[in-house]
C-alpha cells in the first residue's frame, strides 16, 4: 500500500503541486466567502453577472484546462471539509481566470417533490462542462457569469 501511495506521490511534478495548493487554498476561500458573505457580494466577486456566455476557447488552454480541473478534483479529495458543486465551481471559475481563460458559471434548480427544491452548479468552456456536469441537464438555470 505504501509503494502505491509512493509511486503515486513521485510522478507529479513540481507543477502539479503548486496547481494542488492553489486550488486547495481557493476551494477553501471560495467555502469562505460562500458562507460568510451574502450572493449580491459573491456575484460581485465571481464577476460576469448575466453576461453572455463565454465561448471561443483556444485549442492551446486545453491542456491547462485538463491540469486545473485536476488539480480542483485532487484538492477535493484531500480537503477536511465537504466541498459542493458551488464551492468546486467557484474555485475553478477563480483559477480559469486568473489565466485568462474564458467561462461561464451556470446556476440552476430543479424540482424534485412538490416541496423539494435542489440547486446546482456547474463550468462550461465553449460546449464543454468542465465540472459539475453529472446532472446538469435536470436543472433549470436560473443565473450564469460569463467571463
Amino acid at each position: 500500500m505504501l509503494k502505491s501511495i509512493y509511486s503515486k506521490i513521485s510522478r507529479l511534478t513540481l507543477r502539479d503541486y503548486l496547481f494542488f495548493a492553489e486550488a486547495w487554498i481557493l476551494l477553501l476561500t471560495a467555502k469562505a466567502i460562500i458562507y460568510f458573505l451574502p450572493m449580491k457580494i459573491l456575484a460581485k466577486i465571481i464577476g460576469g453577472y448575466m453576461d453572455k456566455p463565454s465561448d471561443m476557447t483556444k485549442q492551446d488552454d486545453e491542456n491547462k484546462i485538463a491540469e486545473i480541473k485536476l488539480a480542483v478534483q485532487r484538492a477535493d479529495k484531500y480537503s477536511f471539509w465537504q466541498n459542493k458543486c458551488f464551492n468546486k465551481s467557484v474555485a475553478l471559475r477563480m483559477m480559469l481566470n486568473m489565466r485568462n481563460i474564458k467561462n461561464t458559471l451556470y446556476l440552476g434548480v430543479s424540482k424534485e417533490d412538490k416541496d423539494k427544491l435542489n440547486a446546482h452548479a456547474w463550468i462550461k468552456i465553449d460546449d464543454e462542462i468542465i465540472i459539475g456536469g453529472n446532472h446538469s441537464k435536470n436543472y433549470s438555470v436560473v443565473a450564469w457569469f460569463g467571463s
